[in-house]
Order: C-alpha cells, then sequence, then structure tokens
C-alpha cells in the first residue's frame, strides 16, 4: 500500500466522522491519563458513561487544550452513510479481515507511526491514529453490545500507540503503593495479579491497575494508572473475597467472561492515579500458606512482562521490547512467592517499600 492509500484512509474517515457531528449530538469528556490530557468524543450513539467508565478515576474538566483527541463513533448512528469508496473498504474489512491484518489485528503497512490502524473483528473496531495531529478514531459499523473486555479496557490500542510515541508503554500487570512508590505484579495470565492486587484493598496499599498499566522509563521509572477495574478468573475468585460478589458490573457473564469490578464506584479513595516504580515482583502461586519474596533477575522481570504485553497489543515490536528491556534493568526485580494467607501479601510489600525507602 502506498503512502497516499494511508493517508487516503485517514482523510475519509475524518470526514466521515465530522459529516456524521454535524448531524447528531456530540458529547466530549477529558480525562488525565499518563500525564497527559485525553479528549474523547462521542458522536452519535455510542455510549459515553460505558466506554468511560473504567477511566472514571481520571476525569478532569474540559478546561484544557488536549495532547489527543479520539473520537467515538458507529455507523448506525452517523445518519450520513460513509463515501462510496470507505464503505467498501469498511464492508471488505469486516467480511474478510484475515486479508487486512496480522496476527495481533494490526493493519498490514500500518505498522508505522506518525499513522497506525487497527482493526478487531471480535469487537469490530477500526482504530485509526495520527500521532503528528494528535486525532484518533474508534469507529464501529453497527451499534451492537459492546462487549465486557473492551469496557473493561477500552481504547487499548489507541492509546498504547499513542503513548509509545510519548516514550511510555503499555505494560500487561498489575500495580500497588503508596504516593511515595509502589510495585509492579508481573506474571502470566493466571498468576494470580489480580487476586494480589484485590488482597492490598483497605492495607493501606492503594490500587493503580490489574491488567494493565502504562509505565515510564528511567531515570525516574513511574507507573501511571490506565482502568479502575479489576478482573477475577471466575467464583473461586469471589470466594476468596466475601462481599466483593455482589459488587460484581457483569453479573449476567457468558462462558469465558470474567467477573468485572470498578473500583472507584466502591472503594474511590483505594484507587490511585499512579506513583514512581520502587521494584517489579514476579508472582508465583506456591500453594503454601506463607507467602515470601525470593531473588529475581532481570530476565525473570522481563519474561513475565513482555511476551504477553506484545502478543496484546498491535503493531507492538522492536521498540516495545527495548523500554521493557531497559525498565527490568532500571528498577530490581523479586518473585513474590504468593501463599494461602491472602493477608501476608499486602504486608509483605509494604515491607520491601519500606525497606527500599529506609
Amino acid at each position: 500500500m502506498t503512502e497516499p492509500s494511508r493517508d487516503w484512509l485517514f482523510e475519509s474517515m475524518s470526514q466521515y466522522c465530522e459529516s456524521a457531528a454535524r448531524r447528531v449530538d456530540v458529547e466530549e469528556r477529558q480525562f488525565r491519563i499518563g500525564g497527559q490530557a485525553i479528549r474523547l468524543r462521542f458522536v452519535g450513539a455510542l455510549p459515553p458513561a460505558t466506554l468511560t467508565r473504567a477511566f472514571a478515576h481520571l476525569a478532569v474538566p474540559l478546561d484544557a487544550d488536549p495532547d489527543l483527541t479520539v473520537s467515538l463513533f458507529d455507523g448506525a448512528s452517523a445518519v450520513v452513510p460513509p463515501p462510496f469508496l470507505l464503505k467498501a473498504y469498511l464492508s471488505a474489512l469486516a467480511h474478510n479481515w484475515r486479508e487486512f491484518v496480522d496476527a495481533r489485528g494490526a493493519l498490514i503497512h500500518f505498522h508505522e507511526l506518525p499513522l497506525m490502524a487497527a482493526y478487531h473483528p471480535g469487537t469490530d473496531v477500526l482504530s485509526l491514529l495520527h500521532t503528528e495531529r494528535r486525532v484518533g478514531f474508534y469507529f464501529r459499523r453497527n451499534a451492537q453490545q459492546i462487549p465486557y473486555y473492551e469496557v473493561a479496557s477500552p481504547l487499548r490500542t489507541l492509546l498504547h500507540g499513542w503513548f509509545r510515541s510519548q516514550g511510555r508503554q503499555f505494560v500487561h500487570g498489575a500495580a500497588v503503593g503508596t504516593p511515595a512508590g509502589g510495585v509492579l505484579l508481573a506474571g502470566r495470565g493466571g498468576a494470580g495479579k489480580s487476586t494480589a492486587a484485590l488482597a492490598c484493598l483497605g492495607s493501606g496499599l492503594l490500587y493503580a491497575g490489574d491488567d494493565y498499566c502504562l509505565v515510564k522509563g528511567a531515570p525516574e521509572p513511574h507507573i501511571f494508572s490506565l482502568y479502575n477495574n479489576c478482573k477475577l478468573i471466575g467464583d473461586a475468585d469471589l470466594r476468596r473475597f466475601p462481599g466483593l460478589a455482589a459488587r460484581v458490573w457483569n453479573t449476567e457473564r457468558t462462558a469465558g467472561d470474567k467477573p468485572t469490578v470498578f473500583l472507584q464506584e466502591h472503594w474511590p479513595e483505594e484507587v490511585s492515579e499512579g506513583f514512581p516504580l520502587r521494584a517489579i515482583l514476579v508472582l508465583r502461586v506456591s500453594g503454601r500458606g506463607d507467602t515470601r519474596l525470593l531473588p529475581a533477575r532481570g530476565m525473570d522481570a522481563l519474561t513475565a512482562i513482555a511476551p504477553s504485553t506484545m502478543a496484546q497489543l498491535p503493531a507492538s515490536g522492536a521498540a516495545d521490547l527495548h523500554f521493557m528491556k531497559e525498565l527490568v534493568h532500571s528498577v530490581p526485580a523479586w518473585v513474590l512467592e504468593v501463599g494461602t494467607h491472602l493477608g501476608q501479601i499486602p504486608a509483605t510489600i509494604q515491607a520491601l517499600l519500606a525497606r527500599m525507602s529506609g
């Protein structure tokens, strides 16, 4: 695909969106994410309350010029049809997406900034981002129900593309800490990140993420919160935390959906916008009673973070891997061997942070 073709797709989507915005209601909301003002512009029927629920703890007034503006709209409520060529392209993309995207959803020939694009058939979302113009588009062809995982972690592709252009990195991991500093909890899916993060509620440690966090690297590593929800494996996790089941958002779940709790709605004082990063803890479930810290190498931390991060984010590549390699060499790492006595998890983390600051 030639460079004019790349520009054509972005310009066509921009014109289509603005044509719709002249005919339907537009609602704007703004958030402070990763230290930047991100404005979300809802054009038509896509529900702002649904797609901003995960960002509620980061909401700010619309009184600052945004660093990035993302327009969210759908073909069903746009009132006007897309131009003929764009309509044909969108239809071909939806019905023959395997010919257009790579294994992680990035549109072929759209891997390089300043212009990137991705399509996810499960959510039927086309994401477009132009980093030089500081503009993004989030488009669905129809207004069908939004899957739970998109409500829990919205705009992942767009935000990943934007923040990598700003020298910051999406990381698959959880984070807890205090304003003085905290830890990144790393590990493969099912390693216990959600359990460990939930175990810290009410302990004095604040929650900054369960599945994804945003990280700034050296010389002063910092974790920024992205989403305020916690996703659990299933009923077994719910039984570990009495009273949590009553706060689950998606009570009617299909097979494979994870129970999801939006912490900002129940424990707003426990949710943090972020803190300095002091250490990376690689989680391992021991099956024993006690939780303990064991020595770890930077390679252990990289192995716990990089594969799952890069597998889930379109257009991840050498730059992302380099960032994570630098990160694991800039902060110390331990193995957090998680036991069955959940109260020992926050106590162990607090003791580590106190020792590091002492």
